[in-house]
Order: C-alpha cells, then structure tokens, then sequence
C-alpha cells in the first residue's frame, strides 16, 4: 500500500490515532482475534476513544509481527536528528 491510500485529514497529512493497549485471542482455531483499543489525538491513556477488533490467518499475523518487528528495528537503529 502507498502513501496515497492512506486516510488523510483536510490539510492532507496521515491522520493516526496512538494505540493504548491491545488483547489477542485464538479465534477457532484457525484465527487470531486481536482488540485494538486506540485513542483520539488529545485524549488520556484511562479511557480509549475506541476499539478495533480484527481477525488474522496465522500467515498474516506472522508477516504482520516480522513487519513489526522490522520497522521497529529501522527506528531503534537510526540515532535521534541523524538521516536514515
């Protein structure tokens, strides 16, 4: 997916909301269920604006936490005001 189909606000910049906490569960056996409870910008930790839930097929849940894992990787190796 690029940056073009990402959901834009009216100034066109990427609009994210932080996460504030999530669950995971098997879901039949043959699923991961995941509960994404996210935040709108300004609002406090205690009390989540909303909640996501989604179902993974355990090859996308395993290519989603290695694609995780990498872009975490990418920022946690590029010291802070240095380019990448």
């Amino acid at each position: 997916m690029s940056l073009d189909e990402w959901k834009k606000d009216e100034q066109g910049q990427i609009t994210v909301n932080p996460l504030a906490s999530f669950e995971l569960m098997i879901a039949a056996q043959n699923a991961i269920g995941v509960k994404l409870d996210y935040l709108n910008p300004g609002d406090l930790m205690a009390a989540p604006s909303g909640i996501l839930q989604i179902a993974l097929t355990p090859r996308l849940a395993k290519q989603l936490g290695q694609a995780l894992l990498d872009a975490a990787g990418q920022i946690m190796q590029v010291p802070a005001g240095k380019p990448s």
